[in-house]
C-alpha cells in the first residue's frame, strides 16, 4: 500500500512553513488521483528554491523541468533532445537517456566521483536522508524500502516504470541500471536483488532478505503458490 496521505500531509506542512505553497495540495476531484500525484509536493519545492513561478511546472519548457534536464545531461554526459521526452504517471516530463548512462549516473551519485564538491555533498546528504527514511522513497513493504531499511547507506535503490530499476552501491563504487524488455516490474526487482547479492558483502540476515526478493513466490488470486521467479545462472554469485 502506498502511503501518499502521509507523504502529502508532511509535504504540505513543510511547504506551509516555507510559505509560497498555497496551491500545493489543493483538493482534486478524485481522491486516488490526489494521492498518486507524487510530483505535486516535490518539484514546486524546486521552483521555490530556484525563485521561479511554480504554476505550470509540469511543462517541459518550465524552468524546473529544464533544470532537471540539464542536471541529468551533466551527470549522464549526454545531450537530450527536446523531443526525447515522454510524460510519466506524475504528469511530469520523463527524459530519455541510455541505460548505460544511467548506470554511470548512479555510480557518481553513490560515490561522488566526477562531481563538483557541492554536488557530491548534496548527493551524500540525499543518500543519508533516504537511508534514514526509505519509506518515502518507495512506500510500505516495497523492495527498495525494505532493502534500504536493512542496508542503509550501503545501497541506494530506486525503481522506475516499465521494468526499470537502478541502484548505487557506494562501497563497491558501482552503479546499476537495468530494464526488462517486457516492462515487468517483478522481474526487474528480482534481477536487482540477485545482482546485489552477487556484488555486495552481506551477513546471513541481509542475504536472506535479498533472497526473498530474488526468488519470490508467484501467487494466484486465491493466494495459492503457483510458481516462483528464479534468477538465471549469469546473475548468481560465482
Amino acid at each position: 500500500m502506498w502511503p501518499w496521505p502521509n507523504v502529502c500531509s508532511r509535504a504540505r506542512d513543510w511547504m506551509r512553513r516555507r510559505s509560497n505553497a498555497a496551491r500545493i495540495g489543493q483538493p482534486m476531484r478524485h481522491q486516488r488521483r490526489r494521492w498518486r500525484a507524487r510530483a505535486g509536493p516535490r518539484r514546486p519545492c524546486v521552483a521555490c528554491h530556484l525563485g521561479v513561478e511554480h504554476r505550470g511546472y509540469v511543462a517541459p519548457d518550465h524552468p524546473v523541468q529544464q533544470t532537471v534536464k540539464s542536471t541529468i545531461e551533466s551527470l549522464a554526459g549526454v545531450t537530450i533532445g527536446q523531443d526525447h521526452c515522454a510524460v510519466d504517471g506524475c504528469s511530469v516530463p520523463t527524459w530519455a537517456v541510455p541505460l548505460a548512462s544511467w548506470a554511470h549516473v548512479f555510480a557518481r551519485f553513490g560515490t561522488g566521483h566526477g562531481l563538483t564538491a557541492a554536488r557530491a555533498d548534496g548527493a551524500a546528504r540525499l543518500r543519508a536522508a533516504c537511508a534514514r527514511q526509505p519509506f518515502f522513497v518507495a512506500g510500505t513493504g516495497r523492495f527498495a524500502t525494505i532493502a534500504m531499511e536493512r542496508l542503509r547507506e550501503r545501497a541506494f535503490v530506486k525503481g522506475g516504470a516499465e521494468g526499470v530499476y537502478c541502484c548505487a552501491l557506494p562501497d563497491q563504487g558501482f552503479g546499476i541500471a537495468l530494464k526488462c524488455d517486457d516492462g515487468a516490474g517483478r522481474a526487474a526487482e528480482a534481477t536487482m536483488a540477485a545482482l546485489m547479492i552477487r556484488l555486495m558483502s552481506l551477513d546471513s540476515d541481509e542475504r536472506a532478505m535479498l533472497e526473498r526478493f530474488a526468488r519470490p513466490a508467484i501467487n494466484n488470486w486465491n493466494g495459492m503458490d503457483v510458481g516462483r521467479l528464479q534468477p538465471t545462472a549469469a546473475l548468481l554469485p560465482k
